[in-house]
């Protein structure tokens, strides 16, 4: 069987469910009921944070009115997971070009890897982490401010195998990605002003499918 799906936006969200009909006893992934409950809440506006929960969203200060001058903002983004990594994706863009700079770290932005830097209104391009700590910075001079920026990330498990950040790839569905009954999610992100065609092909081996669906945005 096959199938093409063209979504509108260009973060795209795909979802396999399935019912494996062929499981042994040590292939079912048990549940870890305990969820983190320490989560520190935080408003849209607030300079810097952190946050613990697996997915959310913040802006620089004040959006999405102006941000202040001489603003030292931090916000770190922690999943109490170790199998997590976290995407990050910019939904607005705009501060003072050279001078008022967001800069992401793969980790805590003293220990961490800086990733980029970035000002102007050019839009950050999506960002997966190497690990379960993201950290992003926001620093203004003493002069001239914009709207800012408005941020979201979420936490995914198996990312490696399961976000694609590529104008163009492929992957495939096998036995180690179906874990029992649940959904199998994929996450396709391309660039700024693109639209996603996918072209699936379909072969029933050790599982039923019940449904594919595609999403805008990173919902699974």
């Amino acid at each position: 069987m096959s199938m093409r799906l063209v979504p509108l936006l260009a973060v795209v969200t795909i979802v396999f469910k399935a019912i494996q009909t062929e499981l042994s006893n040590d292939s079912i992934l048990a549940a870890d009921g305990e969820g983190y409950h320490n989560i520190e809440r935080r408003s849209i506006g607030d300079c810097g944070g952190t946050f613990y929960a697996d997915s959310g969203q913040f802006s620089s200060p004040g959006y999405p009115g102006y941000y202040n001058n001489k603003q030292h903002c931090v916000y770190v983004i922690f999943i109490p997971r170790n199998d997590a990594l976290i995407l990050l994706i910019f939904d607005t863009f705009n501060t003072e070009p050279k001078h008022d700079v967001v800069r992401i770290y793969d980790g805590l932005s003293l220990t961490g890897t800086l990733i980029d830097e970035y000002s102007g209104t050019s839009m950050p391009p999506a960002v997966l982490s190497t690990g379960n700590v993201l950290a992003v910075t926001f620093t203004s001079d003493f002069s001239a401010t914009r709207p800012g920026f408005l941020a979201n990330y979420t936490a995914f498990t198996n990312a490696r195998e399961r976000v694609f950040i590529s104008d163009y790839g492929s992957f495939s569905v096998h036995d180690t990605l179906l874990d029992g009954n649940f959904d199998t999610y994929f996450v396709i992100i391309v660039s700024q002003g693109y639209k996603v065609k996918a072209d699936m092909e379909i072969f029933d081996y050790h599982c039923s499918v019940h449904g594919i669906t595609a999403f805008d945005g990173t919902s699974h």
